[in-house]
C-alpha cells in the first residue's frame, strides 16, 4: 500500500518548497518523506469560531496491509509511552479505536485509560476484520465504500456496541479505514448516533485504489452531511459534521495549484517524475498534516497556508502502529520512530511561535462548531470559546 500512497501523493524525496523556518529544538531533518493523510478546517461561512488544535490516532492493529485473520496489536502497548508525551505537548488526542482493538481484553485496558478530560476514544472501522465478515476477503472490500448499506450498518453497530462497552459511552466521532466513506456510510453513521466524520480527504482520489472514493472537490473546512449525496459535497443543514482530513499545497490559491497538480500528478506525468521536479524546483508540494508523511518545515508551511486562507482548527493525524518499529514503512527503524517524535515536537513548538491554537478534542471542537451554528441560527448569546466536552456525551 505505501507505494501506491506515495504515487497517489506524488511524493519524493527533496527540500520542501515553503520557506519556513523550523523550530529552534528541531534540526534539520534529513531523511525520505513518508505518507499517509491527516485534518484540517476553515472557517464557517458567517460563523466566527475560535482557532482550535486536534490530533486524531488510527488506534488499530500492527499489520500495515488489510489482514482479516488474528491479527497482532504489540504497537498497542506504546499507547501510553505516546499519550505521556502528548499530554507534555498539552496536547487533547483523541484516540480512533478499531473492533479488534477493543475486543481484545488487554489492548481495551489501555485504550479505556485514554479516556481522560483531555483525551478520548472514538471509533475507526476497518471492514476487513469487523463483523459481520460476510464478504469475501479480496481488497476492493477493503473499502468501506464498496459494501452494501446493509452490510456497513451492520459493521458499524458491531464496532459501536463494543465500543460502548468497552469506554462506558457510545462513540460519536468514526472515520472508516482507507477513507472509504460514501453516501451509504453516511447514512449508517446517522442511523447509529454518530455526530461527526473524519474520512474525507481534499485534493485526493481513491478511486484507483481498489475503487475507493474520489474527494477531490471536497471543501477544506467543517461541513454538515445528511446522506443524500457524495460525503464531499456538503449540505446546508444536515445532523452529521464533517471534519476532513488537512491537505492543501505550498502555495495558494489552493484551487490553482490543485489543477496545476492534477496535470502533474497524471499518469504522464509520473512517468516523467513531474510531481518530485515540481517540488525540487519549488514549483508546488501537496502537504498533508501528518509526521509519517512530512518534516517540520513542510508542516508548517501547509499550516501557514490555511492560517492565511482563515483556518478554524488545524488537525495533526498518524497511526498508531508507526510508533512501533518495524511494523509499516514509517516507523521502520528505531530511528524512524524517533524522528517521529521529534517531527511532532518541533511541529507542536514551531506552530506555537507562530499562531494561539487552543488544543481540543474532537468532541470539543465539535461542541465550538455546533453551538456556533446554533446561535448563528438563533442570535445564542453564549460564547464559542465557551464550549467543551459537555456539549457532546
Amino acid at each position: 500500500m505505501a507505494h501506491r500512497l506515495k504515487a497517489k501523493l506524488g511524493k519524493q524525496a527533496s527540500q520542501p518548497v515553503c520557506g519556513v523556518l523550523y523550530s529552534p529544538i528541531m534540526p534539520n531533518p534529513r531523511e525520505p518523506s513518508h505518507i499517509q493523510p491527516g485534518l484540517v478546517g476553515v472557517e464557517f461561512p458567517g460563523v466566527n469560531v475560535d482557532r482550535g488544535g486536534n490530533v486524531t490516532i488510527d488506534t488499530e492493529e500492527d499489520a500495515w496491509l488489510p489482514t482479516r485473520d488474528n491479527p497482532s496489536l504489540e504497537n498497542i502497548r506504546e499507547i501510553p509511552r505516546l499519550a505521556a508525551f502528548l499530554v507534555k505537548l498539552n496536547l487533547r488526542p483523541t484516540f480512533l479505536t478499531t473492533y479488534r482493538v477493543a475486543a481484545t481484553p488487554w489492548a481495551a485496558e489501555i485504550i479505556v485509560q485514554q479516556q481522560t478530560n483531555t483525551s478520548e476514544v472514538q471509533a475507526h472501522l476497518h471492514p476487513w476484520n469487523t463483523p459481520p465478515l460476510r464478504e469475501p476477503s479480496v481488497p476492493r472490500n477493503s473499502m468501506l465504500n464498496d459494501l452494501d448499506e446493509g452490510l456497513q450498518r451492520a459493521k458499524l453497530e458491531t464496532l459501536t456496541e463494543l465500543l460502548t462497552e468497552v469506554i462506558g459511552r457510545p462513540p460519536h466521532a468514526f472515520r472508516a479505514g482507507r477513507y472509504g466513506c460514501d453516501c451509504k456510510t453516511v447514512a449508517a453513521l446517522l442511523a447509529t448516533g454518530y455526530r461527526i466524520d473524519t474520512s474525507v480527504t481534499p485534493f485526493i482520489d481513491w478511486s484507483g485504489t481498489d475503487d475507493g472514493p474520489d474527494h477531490r472537490n471536497a471543501p477544506l473546512g467543517p461541513y454538515w452531511l445528511d446522506g443524500s449525496g457524495p460525503p464531499s459535497v456538503p449540505q446546508e443543514t444536515g445532523p452529521l459534521l464533517e471534519l476532513p482530513l488537512s491537505v492543501g499545497y505550498s502555495r495558494r490559491p489552493f484551487s490553482r495549484w490543485s489543477r496545476a497538480h492534477r496535470v502533474l500528478d497524471s499518469v504522464a506525468g509520473r512517468r516523467l517524475h513531474l510531481p518530485g521536479l515540481a517540488r525540487r524546483i519549488a514549483l508546488v508540494q501537496k502537504i498533508v498534516l501528518n509526521p509519517e508523511l512530512e518534516d517540520v518545515s513542510s508542516m508548517l508551511c501547509l499550516s501557514e497556508r490555511l492560517i492565511e486562507d482563515g483556518v478554524s482548527y488545524l488537525h495533526l493525524t498518524w497511526h498508531s502502529s508507526s510508533f512501533l518499529a518495524g511494523l509499516n514503512p514509517f516507523g521502520a527503524t528505531p530511528d524512524a520512530v524517533a524522528m517521529l517524535y521529534q517531527r511532532i515536537e518541533g511541529y507542536v513548538n514551531g506552530l506555537r511561535d507562530r499562531v494561539a491554537i487552543e488544543p481540543l478534542t474532537l468532541s470539543q471542537f465539535g461542541a465550538r462548531i455546533d453551538r456556533a451554528r446554533h446561535d448563528e441560527r438563533f442570535g445564542g448569546s453564549r460564547s464559542v470559546s465557551s464550549l467543551g466536552r459537555s456539549e457532546y456525551p
